[in-house]
């Protein structure tokens, strides 16, 4: 079933494009049969990034065929290349859907699972991730072995039961997609950032296949540390979510506290110091006062700025270059 450019559907598939200009037909056409089997309506939105190869062009040509087909050539002014963060963004930002999905362009991901997705959905969750399945066939040694060390750091850190966190499908309702704040590469923890908005998280087991075309954008090292670094990013923003001042604020508190009552015990060394030890272990422990206060006064300086930049932080469509929109889809903004 087709929708109409602004007409509200029941389905948005924002499917993230960037060098699968060999996959595109093929992974679109089967994405489109498993689209019309769900009988509801639906619509594609196709965010590409500049790549190597022509994958634009591959999706100007998919979207002649499909009238609810939408391509975009964009470019996040204030990014590097690698953009699926703000792909994303986008894409939730144009959709029209009342729920959607999120989804690679590398045909890894299995259309027919978008069934189970969305009767989670329909069964209370607010957000569905797809757990992928024996994927040894499907990646390599080093895929696997940062995926591990992420999934595993990340539930550490977090406390969730979710196994895969950056899978490359889930679902979600508009609600919790539009409340989403992406950028650079804290995609990864979409699940997380769902949870501490209070929004219902879980999980569903799909099949995972082997790619067969394109390009693999994320290498070894992105992915262990940049995902390293990425992640404890977003726990610490989202310990803050939209209070920075209340976070810092309590560490500027206890640090305070704790600097005054160190203080506390220097001047009573200093009462009762008899030998040049004594004096020089008050001394000490008033100087480890000080750097306590210190960093209250830092907290306090970065609470006030956070708050600051916090409270001006918006998706802003002059943020985006619209390079090629051939169905006019970012009229929408």
């Amino acid at each position: 079933m087709e929708s109409q450019n602004n007409s509200k559907v029941d389905l948005s598939v924002i499917y993230t494009v960037r060098n699968e200009e060999d996959l595109i037909e093929k992974v679109v056409g089967e994405m489109m049969d498993e689209l019309n089997k769900l009988r509801v309506s639906f619509e594609v939105i196709a965010p590409n990034v500049p790549s190597i190869d022509n994958s634009f062009s591959a999706l100007e040509k998919v979207g002649k065929k499909y009238d609810n087909f939408f391509p975009v050539n964009m470019v996040q002014t204030r990014a590097d290349n690698l953009q699926k963060g703000y792909q994303m963004l986008l894409g939730i930002r144009l959709a029209r859907g009342k729920k959607i999905i999120l989804t690679d362009s590398d045909g890894q991901a299995d259309p027919k699972d978008y069934r189970k997705l969305l009767e989670a959905i329909d069964s209370g969750a607010d957000a569905v991730f797809g757990w992928r399945q024996d994927r040894s066939a499907a990646h390599g040694f080093f895929y696997n072995l940062t995926s591990f060390f992420q999934n595993t750091l990340w539930r550490i850190l977090t406390g969730m039961k979710i196994h895969d966190k950056n899978t490359g499908l889930k679902a979600m309702t508009d609600v919790a997609a539009k409340s989403l704040t992406l950028y650079g590469r804290n995609f990864r923890d979409i699940a997380y950032q769902l949870t501490a908005k209070s929004f219902k998280v879980t999980e569903v087991p799909i099949n995972w296949r082997e790619r067969k075309g394109g390009i693999q954008n994320f290498k070894f090292l992105d992915r262990l540390l940049g995902g390293t670094l990425d992640l404890l990013v977003v726990v610490y923003l989202t310990k803050m979510l939209d209070k920075p001042f209340r976070y810092w604020g309590l560490q500027m508190v206890t640090s305070g506290a704790l600097g005054v009552f160190i203080w506390f015990v220097a001047v009573v060394f200093l009462m009762i110091a008899d030998s040049d030890l004594m004096f020089t272990t008050a001394i000490l422990v008033a100087f480890i006062g000080s750097l306590a206060e210190f960093r209250a006064l830092i907290s306090l300086a970065i609470g006030v700025i956070t708050e600051f930049v916090e409270s001006g932080r918006r998706f802003d469509v002059s943020d985006y270059y619209i390079i090629d929109d051939p169905k006019g889809i970012t009229q929408r903004l």
